[in-house]
C-alpha cells in the first residue's frame, strides 16, 4: 500500500477542515448579525458569500488530489500552503468583521491592526444591500 497517498490526504484534510471550520464560524456570525439587525437571513449576497467560502475551503483538498496524479508536483506542494494561507486570511477577515458586527469589542492594543486590516470589510458588510 502506498502510504504517501495517505500522507497527502492527511495534509489536505487538515487544511480543508480548518478552512471549513472557519467558514462555518463565519456563517454563524453572519446569521447572528443579520438576526440582530432584523435583516433577512437568506439573501443573494449571503448565499454567494457562503458558496464562495465553501468553494475556496475545498481548494486545498482539490489541489492535493491533482498533485497525487501529477508527475512533477513540486510546484503544487509549494503552492498549496501559500494558497491555503491566503484563503485563511480572507475568511479570517470576514470572521473578525462579523464578530465585531455581532458586538465583540476589539481591545485597544489591537485597534490599529483592526483599523488597517478589518475595518473596510466591516464597513462593506454594514453598508451592502440585504
Amino acid at each position: 500500500m502506498d502510504y504517501n497517498f495517505l500522507g497527502y490526504w492527511g495534509n489536505a484534510l487538515n487544511d480543508t477542515s480548518v478552512l471549513i471550520t472557519m467558514t462555518i464560524l463565519d456563517t454563524i456570525l453572519g446569521i447572528s448579525w443579520r438576526i440582530k439587525k432584523r435583516r433577512p437571513i437568506i439573501s443573494n449576497v449571503f448565499l454567494s458569500g457562503l458558496i464562495k467560502n465553501l468553494g475556496c475551503s475545498l481548494l486545498p483538498a482539490f489541489l492535493h488530489l491533482i498533485s497525487i496524479f501529477s508527475d512533477d508536483n513540486t510546484l503544487l506542494n509549494i503552492a498549496i500552503p501559500i494558497i491555503g494561507f491566503g484563503i485563511f486570511a480572507g475568511i479570517l477577515q470576514s470572521v473578525v468583521a462579523n464578530a465585531v458586527l455581532c458586538g465583540v469589542k476589539i481591545p485597544e492594543s489591537f485597534k490599529k491592526w483592526y483599523d488597517r486590516l478589518f475595518l473596510a470589510e466591516q464597513e462593506h458588510k454594514e453598508n451592502r444591500d440585504n
